[in-house]
């Protein structure tokens, strides 16, 4: 009533982020095929070949390439449950031969499912840009998905750069999700 103050303990807060980072060894990469055992789906997760600092390296063992000749390519990311997602991040072939062969992903179909029955195709992005087969590479592509609800997400190559070559590669590819619960 005599308007005192009384000094008490100073309050902290923390706010969660509005967009976290889901990571690679929580998600399942399939594929359609892969050309050797060393550029499995699971490359576009792992983090190999990628520098601190964003960068992409060039060595083909860093990334996932389709089999020769896989007339139907698709790679596919699964969550352990269906995640709001935020954003999409993917470096493309960065393969030394990029700029003359062309494995990158060009013509792309982002399809998404929250139970791998009923598939959705987001409308927004079609196409990748090319990488240029160089280890000072970090011009990604960042696909807002816009808080899409999704356990899967599933890419299906429709053309890669080089046009000749029947085979389709990704460097890395990470997804961030919007907190919901």
């Amino acid at each position: 009533p005599d308007n005192t103050v009384f000094k008490g303990a100073v309050w902290s807060f923390e706010v969660e982020p509005y967009s976290i980072p889901i990571a690679g060894s929580e998600i399942i990469a399939t594929a359609s095929s892969s050309s050797s055992e060393f550029s499995l789906p699971e490359k576009t997760l792992d983090g190999s070949g990628l520098g601190e600092d964003g960068t992409h390296a060039i060595q083909t063992e860093t990334m996932w390439y389709t089999a020769m000749g896989d007339m139907d390519p698709w790679i596919q990311y699964e969550f352990d449950g269906v995640k709001k997602l935020d954003i999409m991040t993917v470096w493309n072939s960065n393969s030394a031969a990029e700029g003359f062969i062309g494995y990158g992903v060009m013509g792309v179909e982002i399809a998404y499912s929250e139970d791998g029955e009923t598939w959705r195709v987001f409308e927004d992005v079609n196409e990748f840009s090319r990488a240029p087969g160089s280890p000072t590479y970090n011009q990604v592509d960042e696909i807002n998905l816009g808080g899409l609800t999704a356990k899967m997400i599933r890419l299906n190559i429709q053309s890669n750069f080089g046009g000749f070559m029947q085979s389709y590669s990704l460097s890395e590819v990470q997804f961030s999700m919007i907190p919901a619960a």
